[in-house]
């Protein structure tokens, strides 16, 4: 399925951490979502098939069309994380470049790739590279609203092949 398929003219449910749970997801699919998509999953963890993170990447079979959110920075290990989100079912795959908790930027990944095209670039391209399955990328506007990043971003990432990018401006 290509993105156009997946994303034109479909009710999508956007990911939130710590909120779009696979009980959540059930309930949005009766609500009419057509798109549910995971809360973020660590790649690092995914890759290692951590248990409690592949319960993150779990597709329920009401789910018409499904997507994992992936956060991390290495390139080769989201690229692994990706190629396991594939396996398990996942119609395509979205990198996190919007999380802004403590941990998630103390650790270089989410909201702090805002300011390092080249690094997301090696993301997407990786990404693109192992597997069949649209990669999107989900990001904000920036780091602070004083240096919107999001053009910059945007183009490494379309550049590289990403499918679809959704913007989270706030």
């Amino acid at each position: 399925m290509t993105a156009d398929e997946i994303f034109r003219g479909r009710l999508i449910m956007a990911p939130m951490t710590r909120g779009t749970d696979l009980p959540f997801r059930r309930l949005a699919t009766e609500w009419g979502a057509e798109v549910c998509v995971g809360e973020m999953a660590y790649a690092h963890k995914v890759a290692k098939r951590d248990r409690a993170e592949s319960a993150l990447i779990r597709r329920h079979p009401d789910e018409k069309i499904f997507g994992v959110q992936l956060a991390g920075k290495h390139p080769e290990v989201m690229a692994e994380a990706a190629r396991i989100a594939e396996q398990a079912g996942a119609d395509f795959v979205d990198v996190n470049l919007g999380c802004p908790i403590d941990e998630a930027v103390r650790r270089g990944f989410g909201a702090a790739l805002l300011s390092r095209a080249t690094r997301v670039a090696d993301i997407v391209s990786a990404m693109k590279a192992a597997v069949a399955i649209p990669v999107t990328v989900k990001l904000r506007l920036g780091w602070s609203s004083e240096k919107p990043t999001f053009l910059k971003i945007a183009r490494a990432a379309q550049e590289a092949g990403a499918d679809a990018i959704a913007l989270h401006p706030r």
